[in-house]
C-alpha cells in the first residue's frame, strides 16, 4: 500500500513491509532490519488487516516503539519503501536507495532468491522506493546491500563510493607499484654487479694460472690439463644450447612454411 506524502520533514521516510504469508517472526527480523538503517526520520509501518493473528504478537513485541505502526492507517512521508517481509537490508541500503530517487520517481530493487523480483516463483518480491516524480529506476541488489532470508553466503564490506577514498586507495596501489619496481631495479642491479665480478675473477685466475704455467714444463703441462679439462666439462652444456637452438630454428622455419603455403592457398 503507497502513502501519500503530506508532511514533508515529519517523518523523512516510511517502509512499508508487505508481511504476505511470512511468519511473525520472519516480520520481526524485516523490522529489525529497517530500524537499523542509516536513513534519518523513518518511520516502520506493517501492513496487517484486522483480526490478523499475528497482529497480538507483533503488538506486544513492536507495540513501545513510536516508529512502528501495525495495521493502522500509514503516517504520511516524503519517500516511501515498500519492502518485502523476508527482505533483510543492511544500514546503509534505504539510504543508497533513496540517494537514486533524485527528488522522484520509482526505484525497484529485486530481492535476491532463484527468481529474483517473482514471488510466486520462489522469488520475494522487489523492494521499491517511491518519491514524489516520475520515472522508473532498477538497481541490483548487491549494489546497494539488499539481502533476504534466501540469500548464502557471507555478506561483504560495503563497498567504497567515497572519491576520496577512491583516491586514497589510488595512491595507496601506487606507491606500493613504486616501491615494487624499486625493489625490481635494486635485485636487477645486483645480480649485474655480481656477474661482472664472477667474469673479472674467472679472467684473474686464468691470467694468473697462465703466468705461473710459464714458469716451467710442468706446470705448463698442468695449465693445458686444467683448460682441457674445462672445456670438455663445458661440452654437454654446449651441445644443449646447441639442441635448442636448432629446435627453434627448425619451429620457426616449420611456422614460416606453414604460413607461406596457407597464404598461397587463399590467393588462388
Amino acid at each position: 500500500m503507497e502513502a501519500t506524502p503530506e508532511d514533508p520533514t515529519q517523518p523523512t521516510g516510511i517502509v512499508v513491509i508487505e508481511p504476505g504469508r511470512a511468519p511473525a517472526d520472519v516480520v520481526l527480523g524485516a523490522v529489525d532490519a529497517a530500524l537499523r538503517s542509516d536513513f534519518p526520520g523513518l518511520a516502520v509501518w506493517i501492513d496487517l488487516p484486522p483480526g490478523d493473528p499475528r497482529s497480538d504478537s507483533l503488538q506486544a513485541l513492536c507495540g513501545s516503539d513510536a516508529r512502528v505502526v501495525i495495521g493502522a492507517r500509514a503516517p504520511s512521508a516524503r519517500i516511501v519503501f515498500e519492502m518485502p517481509a523476508r527482505a533483510r537490508p543492511e544500514p546503509r541500503t534505504l539510504a543508497a536507495i533513496a540517494a537514486q530517487l533524485d527528488d522522484g520517481g520509482l526505484v525497484e530493487v529485486a530481492m535476491p532468491g532463484r527468481w529474483p523480483g517473482l514471488a510466486g516463483l520462489g522469488g520475494h518480491g522487489k523492494l521499491r522506493a517511491r518519491g514524489s516524480g516520475s520515472g522508473t529506476r532498477t538497481l541490483r541488489p548487491a549494489t546497494v546491500g539488499l539481502w533476504s532470508t534466501a540469500s548464502h553466503g557471507e555478506k561483504g564490506p560495503p563497498p567504497k563510493g567515497d572519491l576520496a577514498s577512491e583516491r586514497a586507495e589510488h595512491l595507496r596501489h601506487r606507491a606500493r607499484s613504486a616501491t615494487m619496481r624499486a625493489r625490481t631495479d635494486r635485485n636487477a642491479h645486483r645480480l649485474s654487479r655480481e656477474r661482472l665480478q664472477t667474469r673479472h675473477e674467472r679472467a684473474r685466475l686464468r691470467l694468473a694460472e697462465q703466468r705461473l704455467g710459464a714458469t716451467g714444463a710442468g706446470e705448463w703441462v698442468r695449465w693445458r690439463s686444467r683448460n682441457v679439462a674445462r672445456r670438455a666439462a663445458g661440452l654437454p652444456a654446449a651441445a644443449a644450447s646447441a639442441t635448442r637452438s636448432a629446435r627453434s630454428f627448425v619451429r620457426r622455419a616449420r611456422r614460416y612454411a606453414v604460413d607461406r603455403v596457407r597464404s598461397r592457398k587463399l590467393e588462388k
